[in-house]
């Protein structure tokens, strides 16, 4: 016989959440369980969502999730913006800045969710 894991409550928020998306346009989102809705109702039954971030940024892919909403994966339109506009935009992501805080927030997790929340 397999076993099933229980369904956690802030996992069963996240899949709430989602379904509330579906049908919708656009909806504003932060760090954490509404991100995670947010990705989940794009991959079930909001395809077309266009995520807003509580930081500015609209409408970013996401191939992956971000750790913040700041992460400049989440400003692709704004950047393009800005450079159309002509300002020069030194955009600095590397592949090594999500996994160092990712290695802070495993380290140090009571940090993290003093302000983000787990």
């Amino acid at each position: 016989m397999t076993t099933v894991a229980a369904v956690q409550p802030a996992e069963r928020l996240v899949v709430g959440a989602a379904r509330l998306m579906a049908g919708r346009s656009t909806v504003f989102i932060g760090t954490g369980l509404p991100m995670l809705a947010a990705a989940l109702a794009r991959r079930t039954c909001a395809p077309e969502l266009v995520r807003v971030f509580e930081f500015g940024g609209i409408g970013s892919p996401l191939e992956r999730l971000p750790l913040g909403v700041g992460e400049s994966r989440t400003f692709q339109g704004g950047i393009d913006w800005l450079r159309e506009c002509g300002v020069q935009v030194v955009d600095l992501a590397s592949p090594e800045c999500p996994d160092l805080l990712a290695g802070f927030i495993s380290r140090h997790p009571e940090v993290w969710n003093e302000d983000i929340g787990d």
